[in-house]
């Protein structure tokens, strides 16, 4: 596949997520930044060299050894991150979520779409359990009581650079 050819199936890919704009840079990099505060942002690069496309979203840091045990149980064959695989990167030992996709095997722009959208779901889900409770000591006394729903992300008012900016950032909604 050319860079010209998986340029246009990111160009409708994106049009399926809803990213109005979307392109991949001459690199073929593209930030996606949501405009919710804590959902990662989701890096996209392609590697010429290798014929890969790269999805990856930085989690955040992992403050207990503990969860190490849930994220290599999630990344067992890929079924608790949907094919993709947690790491830490070697320059900041964050947490990352990415997934590789040799570009022959992405068959259509839903796909594409797809692999894109669950990753960033699956860094999302991660982030919110690696994020400390304000209010720890009193969710614990109150555990006789129905589990409050997960709060929805709060839009952000301003977006900055992602710590792992590849290309040309743009906003969706998720």
């Amino acid at each position: 596949m050319s860079a010209k050819q998986l340029n246009l199936l990111f160009d409708e890919a994106a049009e399926k997520l809803g990213l109005v704009g979307a392109r991949l840079d001459e690199a073929g990099a593209c930030t996606i930044v949501s405009k919710y505060r804590d959902v990662p942002s989701v890096n996209i690069r392609y590697d010429a060299e290798n014929d890969i496309v790269d999805i990856y979203a930085e989690v955040g840091a992992v403050g207990k050894e503990s969860f190490f045990k849930e994220l290599l149980k999630a990344n067992f064959f890929g079924e608790g991150t949907r094919g993709a695989v947690f790491s830490l990167a070697p320059d900041s030992e964050k947490l990352v979520l990415a997934k590789e996709l040799p570009v022959a095997a992405i068959m259509d722009a839903t796909e594409f779409a797809s692999a894109i959208s669950n990753v960033m779901e699956v860094a999302y889900e991660t982030r919110k359990r690696l994020t400390p409770k304000d209010d720890e000591e009193a969710a614990e006394d109150d555990e006789d009581e129905e589990p409050a729903a997960a709060p929805k992300p709060t839009p952000m008012s301003d977006v900055g650079t992602p710590y792992l900016s590849m290309g040309s950032e743009v906003l969706f909604q998720v």
